[in-house]
């Protein structure tokens, strides 16, 4: 009574962590946040400083699929890391980067 698997059809596999890329990193003011997504959908940014408060919440609508690039501005923000959660395609990446301002 075993199974036996003859065919796999409708997995997509749509990685947006692999496709988020921060640059430069560590920076200085600002930095581009670019990233795929494999879906068209709505798509948010969100920014947090170490102790958890919110310091940028860019809710970016609806966006296509396909590659996106997004500028943010840290100049009014301390020197220190933050971490940085992109929702998009109903994927959730967060990454963590270094304002040295």
């Amino acid at each position: 009574a075993g199974m036996e698997v003859t065919s796999v059809t409708g997995i997509t596999e749509n990685d947006l962590t692999s496709s988020v890329n921060v640059f430069p990193n560590p920076f200085s003011d600002n930095t581009s946040l670019s990233f795929t997504s494999a879906v068209a959908g709505n798509a948010s940014v969100v920014v947090y400083n170490l102790v958890g408060e919110k310091v940028i919440d860019m809710n970016l609508g609806t966006i296509a699929a396909g590659t996106q690039r997004i500028e943010l501005d840290f100049a009014s923000m301390e020197a220190g890391i933050y971490l940085i959660s992109l929702t998009a395609g109903g994927e959730t990446s967060t990454l963590r980067v270094t304002n040295t301002h």
